[in-house]
């Protein structure tokens, strides 16, 4: 008997599994961009800085792609979206180290903790700030 899985699992484990693709790939181009850079290489020539221009055009949106995709899970109708600390750092315009150490000093709401990750639900969070008097 085989458990088939549900579309909206589905769509997640496409969502993070495009995500890890896209570092990945990121991670192979900025080694490939290191090893030219190298010393004893020959200076950059034309089609050399013509290859480096369009890696960056080609990069500079999977850095802000992958950069908001780690904040932002992907949404499964029904179940809200958790917070991680980068997630309540931007949330409260505050670095993560600030949110750290709110945390340990018990200044925020408490947090979920799931295999040893700390996650925030927004409810909690608003209502947090809606008590302070501030806003999400």
């Amino acid at each position: 008997m085989s458990v088939q899985a549900s579309p909206q699992a589905e769509l997640v484990a496409l969502a993070r599994a495009a995500v890890v693709l896209v570092g990945e790939l990121q991670r192979r181009v900025e080694n490939l961009q290191n090893d030219l850079e190298a010393p004893g290489l020959a200076s950059k020539g034309e089609d050399d800085e013509q290859a480096e221009a369009y890696v960056n055009a080609i990069l500079s949106p999977l850095r802000l792609a992958r950069d908001d995709d780690r904040d932002a899970e992907p949404q499964v109708q029904g179940i809200e979206p958790l917070l991680n600390v980068r997630g309540m750092a931007r949330l409260l315009n505050v670095s993560t180290k600030t949110v750290r150490s709110w945390r340990a000093a018990k200044t925020l709401p408490e947090p979920l903790v799931l295999g040893g990750v700390l996650r925030w639900r927004r409810a909690d969070v608003e209502a947090w700030l809606a008590q302070k008097g501030g806003a999400a």
